[in-house]
């Protein structure tokens, strides 16, 4: 992770949360980690206020329902955190979250562990869009947003040979 562009992606139910608890989701090293806090989402890079960037407060995160999350970073000089909840934008913020070991789901590396159920815990090296946030948080994961191969240069091709259940037929 580091000082690179990525996104990490998750999905949560919680169990029974305390109103100012802390609940991470992944964690970088001991210390650093993306959760649940309160009634908001937030990147925790040390022990003080100020290093902490928040979401927009005021979310529904405890209510026995299925959510999906996720942060994404972008800018290797700017350090722009964007946070996603359930597809939609919900806050942005700037934090240098250097990484220089370890990687944990569900606890902070050092004592507190997320009370719920965590599922589709996802890491990309890339930062993704938010209509890409959005596919992936409708499980539309047959949809290849344009900027995905677009923005990286690449050139995607198929090939496709049907089959009547027998024999090949041409390649086309």
């Amino acid at each position: 992770l580091g000082n690179s562009n990525y996104t990490v992606e998750a999905r949560f139910m919680t169990g029974t949360l305390d109103a100012g608890g802390s609940y991470p989701i992944v964690s970088f090293q001991v210390g650093r980690w993306f959760g649940l806090e309160g009634d908001h989402l937030t990147v925790v890079s040390g022990d003080s206020a100020t290093t902490r960037v928040n979401s927009s407060t005021g979310l529904t995160l405890n209510d026995s329902n299925w959510h999906h999350v996720a942060y994404v970073r972008e800018g290797n000089l700017t350090n722009q955190l964007k946070f996603y909840l359930d597809g939609e934008p919900v806050g942005t913020g700037r934090q240098d979250l250097e990484n220089t070991n370890g990687f944990d789901i569900g606890y902070d590396g050092f004592s507190t562990q997320f009370n719920g159920w965590l599922d589709e815990v996802r890491v990309w090296n890339i930062s993704l869009s938010a209509d890409q946030i959005r596919a992936l948080y409708r499980n539309q994961t047959n949809i290849i947003s344009y900027n995905l191969t677009g923005a990286h240069g690449q050139n995607w091709s198929v090939d496709i040979t049907p089959h009547d259940g027998f024999e090949d037929g041409d390649t086309l």
